[in-house]
């Protein structure tokens, strides 16, 4: 099957609910990320002010963030006057099953600096979808 009709409210508010679980779990793990890098420059300071060793890079990855993507989806639906639209395969895999050609880099950027029981929660299910090992 290459393309199947769907009711668009319920695909929008599917969509709506995805984008709001992956900026809550963005906009966790981005301060987690800021607290860390923080932290590393600290310790580079004093590292580099004791003459121990000179700091000058710090080895840590931004977590990603693709609300973007959830936001033009849900705009285009939103422009839709149709009740029931067609999608592809591929747009079945985005918008219902959460699974997007960036899920496991985002899975990887954002999981060392998820903290709550929530956004890991998230994260483990969209590491599931995208078959990626704990």
């Amino acid at each position: 099957m290459e393309k199947v009709k769907v009711k668009k409210e319920e695909l929008l508010l599917l969509l709506e609910k995805n984008r709001s679980d992956h900026k809550s779990v963005f906009e966790e793990t981005f301060a987690n990320y800021r607290k860390e890098v923080i932290r590393l420059l600290k310790e580079a300071v004093v590292k580099t002010e004791s003459g121990k060793e000179i700091v000058t890079y710090l080895a840590v990855d931004e977590p990603t963030n693709h609300t973007k993507d959830y936001d033009i989806a849900i705009g285009m639906l939103k422009m839709c006057v149709d009740k029931e639209i067609e999608i592809t395969y591929q747009e079945y895999r985005n918008y219902v099953l959460n699974d997007w050609h960036w899920t496991k880099d985002f899975v990887r950027s954002n999981s060392p600096y998820s903290s709550s029981s929530s956004s890991s929660s998230i994260l483990s299910s969209l590491r599931s979808t995208c078959d990626l090992k704990d």
